[in-house]
């Protein structure tokens, strides 16, 4: 039903079979984002860009449009990386800890500074 420029879509309550699917995608394109920016922190094989002892810093920069993450798919909500590391903080450094962990790797610190992120890896 069309109303005022507004599409109202009438349920009926006692119908067993509703499905929501805006909200299923929401949930979907975001874990996707989450998942995008989680492999950007995860460096490949980083065995090779450390030794034992030594310290690497890597760095992220997140201003203007480097905060938005590029899901390579049109979806009408834009995904920031800042928002994530505001409010998933604890659970991105969890998730990028137990990454590094399997290659013999410590997280020494994660922490924003100007809208950029550093990453403290030791090994």
């Amino acid at each position: 039903m069309l109303y005022n420029g507004w599409e109202f879509f009438i349920l009926n309550p006692l119908e067993s079979d509703i499905k929501q699917t805006t909200q299923e995608t929401y949930i979907n394109m975001y874990n996707k984002a989450y998942n995008i920016l989680l492999n950007q922190l995860c460096i490949p094989e980083p065995n090779d860009l450390l030794e034992d002892g030594y310290s690497f810093t890597y760095y992220i920069d997140f201003t203007g449009d480097n905060d938005i993450i590029d899901l390579e798919e049109n979806y009408d909500y834009t995904f920031l990386k800042s928002v994530f590391l505001d409010k998933k903080n604890k659970k991105i450094f969890n998730d990028v800890n137990s990454y590094y962990k399997q290659y013999n790797i410590h997280v020494v610190n994660m922490y924003i500074d100007n809208s950029e992120l550093y990453l403290i890896l030791k090994k």
